[in-house]
C-alpha cells in the first residue's frame, strides 16, 4: 500500500494538518493521566512531524521535549516554524529509540502506530525509554470505533482505505503483552466540514494524508466528482479521534 513521503510534502503537511489538530481538546483529554512531577515532565512526542504539539506540550507542563521523527524534512519544517527552547528535533525510528533507558515521563504518539513496520519493537522500546508510572498517549483514528470522516464513504475505496488505521482492540492486546496497562480512551469532539471544505482539503493533501495515498487516482477523482455533485452546504463530519492511554508497571 502507498505511503506518504514525508520528506516531501512536509509544508503541506502543516498547512492541512495544523488547522485540525484540536490542540485544546487534547490538552484537556491527557490532563487527568499525566504523572505528578514538581519539576516538570519529560515527554517523547513520537512522529512529532512539523512539530505541531511539540510545541504546546511545553505549556502542558513539559520541562523537555524530544521531538523524534524519521522524515529529515519533517524537522526541518518544524525548526523553520519554530520550536520552544526546551524542544530538542531528533531524528530516529519508532521501534529503535535514541534515548536512555527511564529517561521519559510521557510518550505522546499522534496519527503515527499505523506507519510502524514493528509495532512490537517499538513497544518494547517505550516500555525501556518511560518510568515506572509513565504513560502512553495514542491519539487515532481507530479503525475499530466507528469514527471515519462521513466523506470518506463518498470516495471508492474508501472503507478500504480506512481499514489500514490501527484497530484499538489490537492495539491494546499489543501494549498489555507488552507490560503495560490500559487506562482509558478519551473521545475527542467531531467537528463538520462543508463539502467544498472536504474538497480543498482533499486537493491540498492528496499526497500528505495515510487516507488519501491509499486511494487510487481514479478513486479520488470519482470521491472529489460525488462532493461536486452533493447539494450547497451540505457537511460532514471529521472523524471522532481518539486518544488511548496507557501506563507503564
Amino acid at each position: 500500500m502507498a505511503r506518504v513521503n514525508y520528506d516531501a510534502v512536509a509544508r503541506t503537511y502543516q498547512s492541512g494538518r495544523g488547522e485540525r489538530a484540536q490542540v485544546e481538546a487534547c490538552r484537556k483529554a491527557v490532563a487527568g493521566h499525566l504523572p505528578a512531577r514538581p519539576n516538570g515532565l519529560r515527554v517523547l512526542d513520537l512522529g512529532a512531524g512539523t512539530g505541531i504539539f511539540a510545541r504546546v506540550w511545553p505549556e502542558w507542563g513539559a520541562a523537555r521535549v524530544i521531538a523524534l521523527d524519521l522524515a529529515r524534512g519533517m524537522l526541518a519544517e518544524s525548526r523553520r516554524i519554530g520550536l520552544p527552547a526546551v524542544t530538542q528535533p531528533v531524528v530516529g525510528r519508532g521501534e529503535a529509540l535514541p534515548l536512555r533507558s527511564a529517561s521519559q515521563d510521557v510518550a505522546w504518539i499522534s496519527t503515527v502506530f499505523h506507519h510502524l513496520k514493528d509495532p512490537a519493537a517499538c513497544i518494547a522500546d517505550l516500555r525501556r525509554v518511560l518510568v515506572p508510572d509513565g504513560v502512553v498517549f495514542l491519539r487515532a483514528m481507530y479503525s475499530d470505533l466507528d469514527s471515519a470522516p462521513g466523506w470518506y464513504d463518498v470516495f471508492p475505496g474508501g472503507q478500504r482505505a480506512y481499514q489500514r488505521f490501527t484497530r484499538l482492540a489490537d492495539l491494546t492486546r499489543q501494549f498489555e503483552a507488552g507490560g503495560f496497562r490500559a487506562h482509558g480512551i478519551e473521545k475527542l469532539s467531531q467537528a463538520t466540514a462543508l463539502a467544498s471544505e472536504v474538497d480543498d482539503w482533499v486537493r491540498r493533501m492528496r499526497h500528505a494524508d495515510s487516507f488519501l495515498v491509499a486511494l487510487t487516482d481514479d478513486e479520488v477523482d470519482a470521491g472529489l466528482a460525488a462532493l461536486a455533485d452533493v447539494p450547497p452546504y451540505t457537511t460532514f463530519g471529521r472523524g471522532a479521534l481518539h486518544i488511548a492511554v496507557f501506563r507503564a508497571p
